[in-house]
């Protein structure tokens, strides 16, 4: 990809969005890009533009994001080889700076793929324990409404008791 760009996002947004996204982008707080753009917006503003303007573009998956700053990151050292070439150290400086806030940020939003799968597979075996105590309960209810003569309320606490106890044996398998 060339250096110049087809599109002007800069027409899109307004006069400070600009100024404010790049100053996040660079990890400055919302105190600091109040301060950088002489306190026309408050901190408060800031962070609720900065928001407002990334929510339009979180059309990405987390995956997506990731090799799109791969790519750039690409194009960065690119550039270094042909700045390093050229001798242009300030600039070389400028983008080892950029690359190091890219290469912060990949590592700062790594997702453990493992942590994941487990955090998944907890839920999934809660909404299963869940589903089946939902279950139990309807049948117990129906029992009774075929047969008023079950005893519903020792099936009901039959299965307080013995739900913990699934419970518990679900959870040390996770464990393992």
């Amino acid at each position: 990809m060339s250096d110049s760009r087809d599109y002007n996002r800069e027409m899109a947004l307004g006069p400070y969005d600009r100024k404010i996204l790049n100053a996040a982008a660079d990890g400055l707080s919302p105190n600091e890009i109040s301060k950088a753009i002489g306190g026309i917006f408050t901190p408060e503003q800031v962070a609720n533009r900065v928001k407002d303007l990334l929510a339009g573009r979180d059309w990405l998956t987390t995956m997506e994001q990731e090799q799109l700053v791969v790519e750039q990151l690409g194009q960065m050292v690119q550039g270094l080889r042909a700045r390093s070439l050229q001798g242009d150290t300030k600039a070389i400086e400028a983008s080892m700076k950029m690359l190091k806030m890219k290469l912060d940020y990949l590592q700062k939003n790594r997702v453990d793929v493992h942590e994941a799968a487990r955090i998944i597979t907890e839920g999934h075996a809660r909404l299963f324990l869940e589903g089946i105590y939902a279950v139990f309960n309807k049948m117990v209810d129906e029992l009774e409404r075929r047969n008023p003569a079950t005893d519903a309320g020792q099936m009901h606490e039959v299965l307080t008791v013995v739900m913990p106890m699934a419970i518990e044996s679900v959870e040390s398998h996770m464990e393992r």
